[in-house]
């Protein structure tokens, strides 16, 4: 009997082996789940003030395949602190204008995307986006938003969204 219980750890273990690295292949770069804090995507995500956080599927292929389009919300590091993730969405990509919040033109590089919180409320000034930081590089985007799945009531996906007359192509 203790070679089958030994067989068993064995068996156990070898389907760990195989089962963990693929676990956290799929994780690093196919999807995996995300909370959104703060509310400068409000009312695309987090709309309540008072209630719980929104849970989110994160598209982290689209990162690893750089295949990011204008409207798509994302999921990336800060530029001014690499240790903190932020929540924007992405309005204009390399060789777009876009008019910024104090009017000015900017051209967004080759290879940088201009991204911006969703809440009007906080545009005056204290939202951190591209309008304090400028053109993002493509490379700190870690994934899209697909979808919020938590809390159920609002299960579904995002959709691409640019403000109008704020983006020249």
């Amino acid at each position: 009997e203790d070679t089958r219980e030994s067989m068993s750890v064995w068996h156990w273990a070898g389907k760990a082996v195989v089962s963990v690295p693929v676990f956290v292949f799929f994780k690093d770069n196919v999807a995996s789940l995300g909370c959104i804090e703060g509310n400068s995507m409000r009312p695309t995500l987090n709309p309540d003030p008072g209630a719980h956080r929104d849970r989110v599927l994160l598209n982290k292929f689209s990162a690893v395949c750089n295949d990011y389009q204008r409207g798509d919300v994302c999921m990336l590091r800060n530029p001014n602190d690499n240790r903190e993730w932020i929540c924007k969405r992405l309005i204009a990509v390399g060789g777009d204008q876009v008019r910024t919040r104090s009017e000015d033109l900017v051209t967004v590089p080759r290879g940088y995307g201009w991204l911006e919180g969703d809440n009007d409320e906080e545009r005056a000034g204290s939202m951190v986006d591209s309008n304090t930081f400028g053109p993002v590089p493509l490379a700190l985007i870690r994934a899209s938003v697909w979808g919020v799945v938590w809390p159920p009531a609002r299960l579904g996906k995002l959709r691409r969204e640019i403000p109008k007359g704020r983006v020249l192509q």
